[in-house]
């Protein structure tokens, strides 16, 4: 899919889903002006993640331990998925769900980062093995951790149901300085299931995770908007 490197790592064979974004200045490298200003942002509640989901938001710092200037790159690794056995495929209907965090980075006419989160911010996905596709909604508002307020909702994105892939082109809003009027931005979202669709004694063992990203402008006010996000999430019944 554009825009994404996807591959399998050598070293635990988990499958990568990558964003890598250039400095400003077109300079070679992804080196900051200033190298202890580059800080990896997320770590993921190892209780739920560890051993599922591996995550790397490196960002350069406009000052030491201040707010993003720009993000450098953003990486999931997530567990691979089974559904294969005896020759066989495990599960090719039903339903499953998960929920987890979301996380966003916002810029406005090419102005400051504003990062947005929740950890519950992937509210709701689900995984429909019968007509291969993905559905869900993210989502991050306003806090004292959280600096903007986006939305995501995405139904029917293809799904293979034999590697755990899924993703497709998306739409997200985007509230700008307390207007209640939105930005729209388009772009595509790109995720991977780790685990096997079965259940056990009431949940299944399946984590996902993946990268979107968009961009758009205001017919009317003419201000653009650029959004790049990642979520994560694990069966509900898992979740604190």
């Amino acid at each position: 899919m554009p825009g994404f490197e996807t591959y399998v790592t050598d070293h635990n064979g988990f499958s990568r889903v990558r964003r890598t974004y250039g400095p400003p200045d077109g300079a070679s490298g992804m080196a900051p002006r200033d190298p202890a200003a580059l800080r990896s942002l997320i770590t993921p509640d190892p209780a739920l993640y560890a051993g599922h989901v591996e995550v790397e938001v490196l960002a350069e710092l406009a000052t030491e331990g201040g707010p993003v200037s720009r993000l450098v790159r953003l990486t999931v690794d997530q567990t691979p998925f089974t559904n294969l056995r005896d020759g066989g495929v495990i599960a090719a209907s039903g339903l499953f769900y998960l929920r987890g965090a979301n996380y966003t980075w916002v810029t406005v006419d090419d102005g400051p980062v504003l990062s947005g989160q929740s950890q519950r911010g992937l509210e709701h996905m689900v995984l429909d093995l019968d007509n291969q596709s993905v559905s869900l909604i993210l989502r991050t508002g306003v806090d004292e951790h959280s600096q903007v307020r986006t939305d995501l909702v995405a139904e029917g994105l293809p799904l293979d149901i034999l590697t755990g892939a899924f993703g497709g082109d998306v739409a997200m809003q985007v509230w700008v300085d307390g207007n209640p009027a939105t930005i729209r931005a388009e772009g595509s979202l790109r995720g991977q299931l780790g685990g096997t669709p079965e259940y056990g004694p009431g949940r299944h063992e399946m984590s996902t995770s993946g990268l979107y990203f968009g961009e758009g402008t205001d017919p009317v006010t003419g201000r653009h908007v650029r959004l790049d996000g990642l979520f994560l999430g694990r069966d509900p019944n898992v979740l604190p």
